[in-house]
């Protein structure tokens, strides 16, 4: 999927577009500035904009700008809307984003689903914040830092966001590249419960679906969403029916928190704990569903799978 310039980017639906002057004023203690662009297409950047210092030493800056419109899930088409399908190749909705991330986001939303709901069709506008290292920079500067975090840049962002929910006109915070649909309390209390336990706020920046796959019968399928955005695969697990969802939710992020830590090192073949007993990395490949990305498939060891979710070179279960 497309990346462009920037190296996160995240949105506030809003009821209606709000005045730069208004976001200037609610983030004045950030010291926002403002700036202006002579992009052709208002898709990759609205004419008037702000730049909050993020990182400044590295040329680091936040861009807000503010589209009038509702979130372009469809992201567009070459014949009959090439502005936005060419704003969407070069990336400018941030890296994750592709088609249906919103519609997608409001079905598997678990912790707010009325409240997203609302957002998504009562949206008018939204608020559009993206990172990037190349401002005012040479010609031959490096994209990003040596030193990139990809998870302070959520929560620098994710901060932001929670000061522009306090207006009475913002909806939710949206992240496409996590399929992550969220109202102010909601975003509120996973920041708080992060902080108080010390971990990043994965149900901010990724999210945990279930789904099923075709008409397999007695099988689901649970996967993240945003994981590769702060340089990890994502990881799916087959599901039979007779393990319980929400422990292998739980045990997915576990998985996440681990691999922050220790970074990429598990690889197919490795085996850990799970719920009901052991699982087994059996694939990485392509996600199951939409979006497509990288993904680290899991399994049940002695299980027997259905074809559908088991690659043609899985070892087979003994």
């Amino acid at each position: 999927m497309p990346r462009g310039l920037w190296t996160q980017a995240i949105t506030v639906l809003t009821r209606t577009a709000p005045t730069l002057d208004a976001l200037a004023e609610r983030l004045a203690d950030r010291e926002p500035q403002r700036r202006e662009t002579d992009s052709p297409n208002p898709w990759m950047g609205s004419p008037e904009g702000l730049m909050v210092p993020y990182r400044p030493e590295v040329n680091g800056w936040i861009e807000l700008d503010v589209v009038p419109s509702p979130y372009p899930d469809p992201m567009g088409d070459p014949q009959s809307d090439p502005d936005l399908f060419g704003a969407w190749t070069m990336g400018s909705f941030g890296p994750g984003a592709f088609p249906g991330n919103l519609s997608r986001a409001v079905r598997h939303c678990v912790a707010c689903p009325e409240a997203a709901e609302v957002a998504a069709a009562e949206h008018g506008a939204f608020v559009r914040a993206r990172i990037a290292y190349v401002y005012g920079a040479g010609e031959n500067a490096v994209m990003e830092p040596e030193d990139r975090d990809p998870v302070d840049e959520l929560w620098t962002l994710a901060d932001l966001a929670s000061t522009l929910l306090e207006d009475d006109d913002a909806l939710a915070w949206f992240h496409p590249g996590g399929e992550v649909l969220l109202d102010a309390p909601t975003l509120a209390t996973a920041l708080k419960n992060a902080v108080r336990h010390r971990v990043p706020p994965l149900d901010v920046f990724a999210h945990v679906r279930i789904f099923q796959i075709g008409d397999v019968d007695g099988w689901a399928v649970m996967d993240t969403v945003g994981t590769t955005l702060l340089g990890l695969p994502d990881n799916e697990a087959c599901v039979p029916r007779d393990r319980d969802p929400n422990e292998i939710a739980s045990w997915l992020r576990q998985i996440q928190i681990y691999m922050l830590e220790s970074g990429p090192v598990i690889e197919v073949g490795h085996m850990v704990d799970g719920p009901g007993g052991d699982w087994r990395a059996i694939a990485v490949a392509e996600g199951l569903v939409e979006p497509p990305r990288p993904t680290l498939r899991w399994a049940p060891e002695g299980v027997e799978l259905p074809d559908v979710l088991a690659p043609d070179d899985a070892p087979k279960p003994e």
